[in-house]
């Protein structure tokens, strides 16, 4: 086997066995029978389950910001920054539903992961949320909407967004059925009502 190609076939099998079962849930072992190789080979090229598993959770952060670039660099009117980033961030959601969930899960499991979300973030990225900020700021100082810090809006968005999963064990402990996904019309319109 080549050795590119190994490492490659390991740590895809392993994103996929990371966004379905959390950490403590995959053995080493597991890795190696879902890749077709053996634990010799992932200490090799990983060092070890805690090492593959950043660099799956790294893959995935990345595979997420760079859907969200471009929606941030794009220079338009604010409401249609926030419409385009909903859209964008329930579209992702719905093609990598396990993604979303991995996230969600390992944070809560371990809050120090964010620290690989700061590593990972591209020069276009940062620069895309700052055009965000910028933008929100204007719509502030016009008057088109009324003073939120746009940190707490991106927070806010993103919760919206994501509530099915940030809340999913809410609901299944308090009524016994599973959160649904708002539809994005709600979402975008209870946005507005909050900055107007």
């Amino acid at each position: 086997m080549d050795k590119i190609n190994t490492e490659q076939k390991i740590l895809l099998k392993a994103i996929q066995l990371f966004s379905e079962k959390s950490f403590s849930e995959i053995s080493t072992q597991n890795l190696a029978d879902a890749s077709g190789t053996n634990k010799a080979l992932i200490h090799y090229y990983y060092r070890s389950k805690q090492n593959l598993f950043e660099k799956s959770f790294a893959f995935i952060i990345q595979d997420f910001l760079k859907a969200m670039i471009p929606v941030f660099e794009k220079n338009e009117d604010f409401l249609d920054k926030i419409s385009r980033l909903i859209d964008s961030l329930l579209d992702y959601k719905k093609k990598h539903p396990l993604y979303i969930n991995m996230m969600a899960r390992e944070l809560k499991r371990n809050p120090s992961l964010v620290n690989l979300f700061n590593d990972n973030l591209p020069v276009t990225f940062k620069k895309g949320v700052l055009n965000f900020y910028r933008r929100i700021n204007e719509a502030i100082e016009t008057r088109k909407i009324r003073q939120v810090h746009p940190r707490d809006l991106l927070e806010m968005i993103i919760t919206l967004c994501f509530s099915d999963i940030l809340m999913g064990n809410f609901y299944d402990g308090m009524f016994g059925k599973t959160a649904r996904q708002l539809p994005n019309e709600t979402i975008k319109s209870t946005l507005i009502q909050l900055l107007n």
